[in-house]
């Protein structure tokens, strides 16, 4: 009765023993194996998480006035690290998630997995904007690839389809999309160095006023220096023609 009277937040601050397995894989890491009540909080949470994503994608995608080329792949693997992070806070149970990931510290449970989806987005969004620099791309395509974690604790085959389903859509979304923010920024430095090169190979046109001006003389050359002194070398040794 007391356990009904007392609020969700403190009535799931704690995992119940009878809710907890050991790992068959590393027997000191205690699992949550069934799923309590969901609480209000972690409902909030969830609602939270698809209005940022919402919030993020609409602002990318239509706000911004310049697109990024590759936000399509981008956003995708965005929405599936949120289906499973969503997943996951409202059903630890379903993917053995560790008891002390899955308790409640401050206001809800799961909450560890909701702030480290959050860090998640936002990495995403810095590997947009951040020019030229590849750290952003590999820790978000990293922090996609985190859900690999459950089979460390857990055997895949004692997951549900659904779960294995959104870990697996997490982690090859996560890697395609970190591998083409990749390529697209090696194309861009690839592009802006053949400018580059172009521009200092290309002699800058003469203006035409320069052309028609007679005081702007061309430099002369050594060959063009010669030329005379040798043609009245040439005259000067031929031989007079008298006429009689």
């Amino acid at each position: 009765n007391n356990s009904t009277l007392r609020h969700p937040f403190e009535r799931h601050k704690e995992v119940m023993p009878s809710q907890t397995a050991p790992s068959p894989i590393q027997p000191w890491f205690e699992l949550v194996s069934i799923d309590g009540e969901i609480t209000s909080a972690q409902w909030n949470a969830s609602s939270i998480m698809l209005v940022a994503l919402g919030v993020v994608l609409v602002a990318e995608g239509c706000l911004l006035p310049s697109r990024h080329k590759e936000f399509c792949v981008w956003a995708v693997a965005n929405f599936a690290s949120c289906v499973h992070n969503l997943d996951n806070v409202l059903r630890p149970g379903v993917y053995w998630t560790p008891t002390w990931i899955a308790r409640q510290y401050i206001a809800f449970p799961m909450e560890m997995g909701f702030l480290f989806w959050f860090g998640v987005m936002l990495i995403g969004v810095w590997s947009l904007h951040g020019t030229q620099r590849k750290a952003p791309a590999i820790l978000f395509s990293a922090g996609c690839c985190v859900g690999l974690a459950h089979y460390i604790v857990q055997f895949p085959w004692n997951f549900g389809m659904l779960a294995n389903a959104t870990i697996m859509f997490e982690v090859i979304a996560g890697i395609i999309a970190g591998r083409r923010l990749l390529l697209s920024m090696g194309n861009d430095v690839g592009n802006k160095e053949l400018r580059t090169r172009r521009g200092s190979v290309e002699m800058p046109r003469r203006r035409s006023d320069e052309s028609s001006d007679p005081h702007i003389l061309e430099p002369l050359t050594n060959k063009s220096r010669e030329a005379p002194s040798s043609h009245l070398r040439s005259r000067s040794r031929s031989p007079a023609v008298h006429s009689t």
